[in-house]
């Protein structure tokens, strides 16, 4: 027997603004060095996650793999992948959980990242809109600098149930 989860509280596994943080400075730090070398206008940074009115952001990460994820439709589902070899997350079923723009990848700065080894995450927001069962799938062909993956960690799926909105 699997159990499920429900949920409509904020986040559990990280704070958004820690996560796009990040994202948000790297982004105006870009649009600055092309302001600085360019002859137009420099492009906008901005990011934005969008959940309906009183709806939740349920992030998932490659934890909950293996363990159905049960939310409510109106919900948003933010896929976190702690790699940034990961390819873009895809729904099986976007008439069930629609992406909400492209995902993003946040490199990850510390003393135990070294260059090559995918240290970073990936973020990828779905729209939970009809009730049903679809699944992210990812994959990498890569798990580390030179080190192909093996058949069990190159590809990753995470199960979304969208039940109905109490």
């Amino acid at each position: 027997m699997t159990s499920q989860r429900f949920t409509t509280d904020p986040p559990r596994r990280h704070r958004l603004s820690r996560l796009l943080a990040p994202v948000a400075v790297l982004g105006f730090t870009g649009a600055l060095a092309l302001a600085a070398f360019s002859s137009g206008p420099a492009p906008a940074a901005a990011v934005t996650l969008t959940a309906r009115p009183g709806g939740a952001v349920v992030q998932v990460t490659e934890q909950d793999a293996g363990t159905p994820v049960t939310v409510p439709t109106g919900d948003t589902v933010q896929l976190v992948l702690h790699s940034t070899y990961w390819t873009p997350p895809r729904s099986s079923d976007p008439a069930h959980l629609r992406p909400l723009g492209a995902p993003g990848t946040a490199p990850s700065a510390g003393t135990g990242c070294h260059p090559g080894t995918g240290c970073g995450t990936v973020t990828a927001d779905f729209l939970a809109l009809t009730p049903g069962t679809c699944r992210l799938t990812t994959t990498r062909t890569s798990c580390g600098e030179a080190l192909a993956c093996i058949p069990e960690a190159a590809n990753l799926t995470v199960t979304i149930v969208v039940a109905p909105t109490r």
